[in-house]
């Protein structure tokens, strides 16, 4: 008789803590719903402007400047494009930075050098742009967290109270 009646009772609690559930449920649905929605339009809105690295380290290596002008930034690739403007000359005009170059050898190690800068110069812009625009997408995802945030605390307390509420039931 005593296990009967603490079945009953047991089945009784079960049944209050699950219709306060369903009642309740509503809300939880709802805020769920609701912080699913903010959590896509976070993720619609940072695949729409996030850069790709490659794609800006591709364009700084082939084109001098062109791959921080992807980022919004043309002005930081400036330097590069003059020590592309540097490498270039020296590999065209040998003799006219070093006068003193007279055999085949000696120009040919200005040229080297020349080629050495030039290529040094396009790999620092490449490895620039991809990490400048790595730095924009964690930025631009840092701001759309701080965007959202106040409408996701919102709704964070529901359905924690709820939970509790069907707990002690």
């Amino acid at each position: 008789m005593f296990i009967l009646k603490s079945r009953l009772l047991f089945n009784r609690q079960l049944w209050i803590g699950l219709i306060v559930t369903l009642l309740l449920s509503p809300n939880i649905l709802l805020s769920q719903l609701r912080i699913d929605s903010i959590k896509s339009n976070i993720e619609l809105e940072f695949k729409k402007n996030k850069l790709n690295p490659l794609k800006a380290a591709y364009l700084s290596y082939c084109f001098p400047t062109i791959g921080h002008a992807y980022i919004g930034n043309w002005t930081r690739g400036l330097p590069f494009l003059a020590g592309r403007i540097v490498g270039i000359y020296i590999v065209l005009h040998p003799k006219m930075i070093f006068r003193k170059a007279e055999t085949v050898g000696e120009a040919l190690a200005v040229i080297f050098c020349g080629y050495f800068v030039l290529t040094i110069s396009s790999v620092l812009e490449a490895h620039d742009s991809a990490s400048q625009a790595e730095e924009f997408n964690h930025k631009l995802m840092e701001n759309l967290k701080i965007k959202y945030n106040i409408t996701l605390n919102s709704f964070s307390s529901t359905p924690s109270t709820v939970l509790c509420l069907s707990i002690t039931l």
